[in-house]
Order: C-alpha cells, then structure tokens, then sequence
C-alpha cells in the first residue's frame, strides 16, 4: 500500500457503550463479512451477558467513519484465561470486519496489543477463512487452524423445497403428514417477529431447549442462570431490532417445535431448533424446517439458508453448499493481571499509520 491512511483506535471495557455502535456495526459488517450471525442484536446481548469480561476494540477513519472493529469476551478454558469472539458462543461464526487491508492491519494490531496487556491468550473462530484481517492477524503470530465450514442451501432456480430434498426425505415428510392425518393431528405454524408475544412463550421454548439436551445425555446451557440470559436476551433482541422471528410449530393447539430465524444482509440464518421428543412420531423438526426453507426459497429478497455454525451436513433437511471457516489461536504472551479500568469510555486511544 503506497498510501498511509490513518486510524483512531480504541479499546472499548464497558459494554452498555458498545450498544451506540449496533447500526454502524451492522453496516460494516454488511460491507465486509460473509457471516449472518455476527450483526449487532446476535452478537451485543453476549457482551452484556459478559459484563466485565466484554471489552471491543474499534477503529475510526480521520473522517469519524468506523472501518474495523471486534468484540470480545474473556472465558477460561483448560485453566487458561482467552479471549474469544463475542457471539461464537455454541459454535456460531463470527466477524472481525474491516473495510481494508489497512484497517485490517490497524485492528489486528491493537487486538494484539490488548492481548497482551489483558495476559490472555485467544482463540477466534469460526471466522469467514477470507476476511482480510485473518491474514494480519497471522502475520501477528496468531496461528491458522481449519474449522467445520458452515452448510448453506442457495436458491438455484427452482423455489420449490422438493426440488432440494432427497427421495429418503420427501418420502419421511410424506410419512410425517400422513401419520398426522391418520391420527386427527392438526398442524398449525406460526411465524412471529413480536417480542411481545415471544416472551409468553419462552418458558415453553426452554423446556423443551433444556429435555432436548438432557435426552441427549449433555449438560444444557440453559441450565444456570447465566446461559439462559444470554438465549432469552439474544432472542428478545433480534425481535426487537427487526433482525429475527422465531418459527412455532402447534400440533392440535400443543407447543411441538421452534426455530430461531435471523434475517441479515440478504440471507436467513437458522440459528438454532427443538421440538418436543414426545411428539416424535410426527417429526415436528423436519416438518417446521421444511415449512421455514420453502418460506426462503420463495421470498426473492433472501439468496437462502445458512446454518450458521459448522452442523454436520448429514443432519440437515438439504443443503447444496458451504462457507468455509478458520480459527485463530495465540498463546498467553504476557502473564499478568489487567490494571483497573477507569470509567472513561476510552480505556486506549491511539493514533495508528498502516502502510
């Protein structure tokens, strides 16, 4: 690059303060990032469920325009503190957006910097494996590990679901719907987008989130009071910022199913689903994910679905492509604690000259 270009940088430790930066996030995220779940109602309820261990770093043009920016939370993980990307919480990909090379190497350098005065280590990822400040963090000694790409179905002509499903799935879609018309059950599916209305059906909704762990013989995240913060918050949030809808499935009026959809830069990201195992014979999940995908499929503002976390393929209903992924991980460099953060809203300011 022959032209400097040059950057205000700052390291953001207080949350509520991130919230004033959701619609210029949002914009540059949409300019730079394959991601669906990174936008701002995914990723900000996770830094406010982080509290202190939440802190981002952003990075403005001389003009005032943000060109780069992270969001980060600290967790420990095998006896060692790291620093993870907000919102990858469960596997979700995320986002280190930068409008260019130089503002990918301004952010890269003081995410490093901040790393080292915090004594953490990092791991980010899943992260778009072409986003440009990927490769400066490398050249910072991060090192580059694969991760599970992440499964998509893109309309290619046809918006018919059929056209996309296996025989073996139709022919269990077919089975589903007889067996409901056999046994006198009525299918209702509601799609809502009011908050209102979701948060008298939350209790329901974790019910079946936490059964439909525990049958699977795993601890649920919605077990402890922090986890089921963050769900209910990220949920209420993507409402109310106009982002998601939550798909309900009703057999004979009895709450069988759900799914959490995201809407963002042109694609529907599936961003988790239950269904009440009792209501197994029908298979609630496929049936409702069936409905959401011909939803997308027919809606010409939409390129598709994107599942947003690296699910095993084989589990899907259909899915005709994939984003590739890579994590970034760095060692500890330095080992001590943090100093007390101050209540300035700018804990680091600098002036950085990328070339």
């Amino acid at each position: 690059m022959t032209v400097s270009e040059i950057f205000e940088v700052a390291v953001l430790s207080r949350p509520t303060k991130l919230d004033g930066l959701a619609s210029v996030w949002d914009e540059l995220l949409a300019t730079d990032s394959d991601t669906v779940a990174g936008c701002s109602s995914w990723v900000l309820p996770t830094m406010h469920a982080a509290g202190a261990d939440g802190w981002g770093v952003i990075v403005r043009s001389s003009d005032g325009t943000l060109v780069a920016a992270g969001f980060f939370v600290d967790v420990e993980r095998d006896g060692i503190r790291t620093a993870t990307l907000a919102g990858t919480d469960g596997g979700y990909w995320g986002a280190l957006p930068a409008v260019n090379q130089a503002a990918a190497e301004a952010l890269a350098d003081a995410v490093t910097a901040e790393l080292d005065r915090r004594g953490v280590a990092a791991d980010f990822g899943p992260l778009p494996s072409g986003a440009v400040t990927v490769s400066a963090l490398v050249e910072r000694a991060a090192e580059l590990l694969p991760s599970e790409s992440i499964p998509q179905l893109r309309r290619a002509g046809s918006a018919d679901v059929r056209d996309y499903l296996s025989s073996g799935m139709r022919k269990t879609l077919r089975k589903a719907r007889n067996r409901m018309l056999t046994d006198g059950v009525e299918p209702r599916i509601d799609v809502i987008t009011d908050p209102v209305e979701i948060a008298a059906l939350l209790p329901a909704m974790e019910t079946v989130y936490r059964a439909r762990d525990h049958r699977a013989g795993r601890v649920s995240a919605l077990d402890v009071p922090a986890g089921r913060g963050l769900w209910r918050g990220r949920i209420l949030q993507l409402l109310g910022q106009g982002h998601g809808e939550i798909a309900v499935l009703w057999l004979n009026e009895t709450f069988s199913a759900y799914a959490v959809g995201l809407r963002f830069d042109g694609w529907y990201g599936l961003g988790e689903g239950r269904f009440e195992t009792a209501h197994g014979r029908y298979t609630p999940g496929r049936y409702l994910e069936a409905v959401i995908l011909q939803r997308v499929l027919a809606d010409p503002d939409l390129q598709g679905v994107d599942w947003m976390s690296g699910v095993a393929p084989e589990t899907l209903l259909a899915w005709n492509g994939a984003s590739s992924t890579v994590r970034l991980v760095r060692p500890c460099r330095l080992m001590h604690v943090p100093r007390p953060r101050s209540e300035q809203d700018l804990t680091v300011e600098a002036v950085v000259s990328a070339r």
